[in-house]
């Protein structure tokens, strides 16, 4: 039995989820750097943000020498939606993994019970004597 894929997202997921905002924070920030989604010029900035327009294309920004960082507000908003994120992926992962823990234990089960049955190990060997 395969496992089943893990949820894939698209890149305009990034904003929406906070993922954008924590590889900023946590990688780029501090060294004075930042990753920078491109949208179309006319792209609704509501619909940037939720996730229903994906970047044209990325760049780093920043040269280096002063770190970047966010308001306060900014910040306690953008944790919050990663945190929540990631709180939800986490619980679609162990769902998930639950599933593969009862298929594989269905299966087992299953298998074990159909061998047992089907195919009893011989009491004898192929030439009659034991």
């Amino acid at each position: 039995m395969s496992e089943p894929d893990p949820k894939v997202y698209r890149f305009g997921d990034m904003h929406r989820t906070g993922m954008l905002w924590w590889i900023n924070r946590v990688a780029l920030h501090p060294r004075g750097m930042a990753l920078a989604l491109h949208y179309p010029d006319d792209a609704d900035s509501d619909a940037i943000r939720r996730g229903e327009i994906d970047p044209e294309g990325w760049s780093l920004i920043g040269d280096g020498r002063e770190v970047f960082s966010f308001g306060v507000e900014a910040d306690d908003e953008s944790f919050e939606r990663f945190s929540r994120f990631v709180v939800d992926a986490a619980a679609e992962n162990h769902e998930a993994e639950q599933v593969r823990r009862d298929a594989k234990a269905n299966t087992e089960v299953t298998t074990r019970g159909q061998g047992e049955q089907l195919f009893p190990p011989p009491e004898k060997g192929i030439d009659g004597h034991g």
